[in-house]
């Protein structure tokens, strides 16, 4: 019987002692998964809140100016926005022309940035997009379409205003007003959504574009000049857009 109780209780101690290992083992794995969780999180936000001097750091962003009276804009002649600062860069502006283009109706937008800076961005006008563009700002020019859309298409006639602005791809800003710029930061989550949609729709391979008020617009739309959809994804890419010519 005592020899039954000794083998018993060397058993029991063997199990324990396994199991205390385990524990320490398991117990070591979660302190080195923490660490490596925590450098990891450490690295993202210095990515992407590191601001320094009220500058804001590289991401996305998204800069909105409003314009009011636009019934009583002088013709033929250039506004200009204030300048801000967006994605790391400053004195940005924005230039926009009511009736700048040659063609009658139409309006002109450009973007000028710091010379010496490649950005990718899109201009809009109201709900009138331009597909995302890649430009090479070597000298101060300002960069945009010279017919870039119908004004009285977009002209907002409740408020007497029109909204025109950028969208800076992939960067982050700082969020800074001042006369009619909003500049509102794009944030880490928007941007692993949009690679979340590109996931999802991997297998897409029919795309629909429905365009409202279609009479007007077709009626507004020049010759030669076209109707841009959002950006959408599909089959694995992104950012397409359908580019549809009404005349």
């Amino acid at each position: 019987l005592k020899l039954f109780f000794a083998r018993r209780s060397k058993v029991a101690g063997c199990g324990m002692e396994a199991l205390a290992n385990r524990l320490e083992t398991l117990q070591a794995q979660v302190e080195e998964l923490s660490h490596k969780l925590t450098s990891e999180l450490a690295q993202v936000k210095a990515g992407v809140t590191d601001i320094k001097d009220g500058l804001s750091a590289p991401g996305p962003a998204r800069v909105e100016w409003r314009i009011e009276n636009v019934s009583y804009l002088m013709k033929e002649q250039s506004m200009w926005s204030p300048f801000f600062d967006a994605s790391g860069l400053t004195d940005l502006q924005l230039e926009f022309n009511p009736t700048g283009g040659n063609m009658e109706g139409y309006c002109s937008l450009y973007f000028w940035c710091t010379p010496g800076s490649t950005v990718r961005y899109h201009l809009f006008v109201g709900d009138h997009h331009r597909p995302v563009e890649t430009d090479e700002f070597v000298n101060p020019v300002g960069q945009g379409h010279c017919n870039f859309c119908s004004l009285e298409a977009e002209h907002d006639r409740s408020t007497d205003s029109i909204t025109v602005g950028v969208v800076i791809e992939e960067v982050i800003s700082r969020p800074r007003r001042g006369d009619g710029i909003t500049v509102t930061p794009l944030s880490v989550d928007s941007v692993v959504a949009r690679s979340l949609e590109v996931q999802q729709n991997m297998s897409v391979t029919r795309v629909e574009w429905r365009i409202k008020n279609m009479a007007e617009r077709i009626s507004r739309t020049k010759h030669g000049c076209s109707l841009y959809s959002p950006p959408f994804t599909a089959g694995g890419g992104e950012k397409f857009f359908w580019a549809w010519a009404a005349k």
